[in-house]
């Protein structure tokens, strides 16, 4: 499997495992715009400084991606990266792909200045296993996420 920056012609596929992403986790009861998170992609193509997007690559068929963002904290001007999705087709999981992906992920911010890299468990998609994969690699939980439908 090979790990690679998306690129442009990428963004269709990438678009189809984000809906796959989206429809198996908490967030399923949402509509999903595909152009909304293709142009949400493609920042990582038009200012690769800020956002980020990695693909897994297995026999031409893209079957994975982590896709993460840059910002301020809000409360001063220190960087933090925050991963937007981290996403594996269910029959490819178990490799090492996710941890490459997170790894690559990890030398991005700090090379773009981030001072921390934050890694959310919202899709409430197997939160345990994902929470102590975190943790082997050096993660530490900090709060929790809460939802409530209004």
């Amino acid at each position: 499997m090979e790990i690679r920056c998306l690129e442009y012609a990428d963004i269709p596929e990438t678009v189809e495992l984000a809906r796959k992403f989206v429809e198996e986790s908490a967030f399923a009861r949402f509509r999903f715009s595909h152009e909304k998170m293709a142009a949400n992609l493609a920042m990582s193509v038009t200012h690769p400084d800020r956002a980020f997007c990695h693909v897994v690559e297995c026999d031409g068929k893209l079957v994975g991606a982590l896709v993460g963002y840059i910002s301020e904290f809000f409360f001063g001007p220190d960087l933090i990266a925050s991963d937007s999705g981290w996403f594996i087709l269910p029959e490819y999981r178990g490799s090492r792909s996710a941890v490459r992906l997170l790894k690559n992920f990890e030398k991005w911010g700090k090379a773009n200045g981030a001072k921390e890299v934050a890694m959310g468990i919202s899709t409430d998609v197997m939160p345990e296993k994902t929470g102590a994969l975190l943790q082997k690699l050096g993660y530490v939980p900090v709060g929790g996420n809460f939802k409530k439908a209004v």
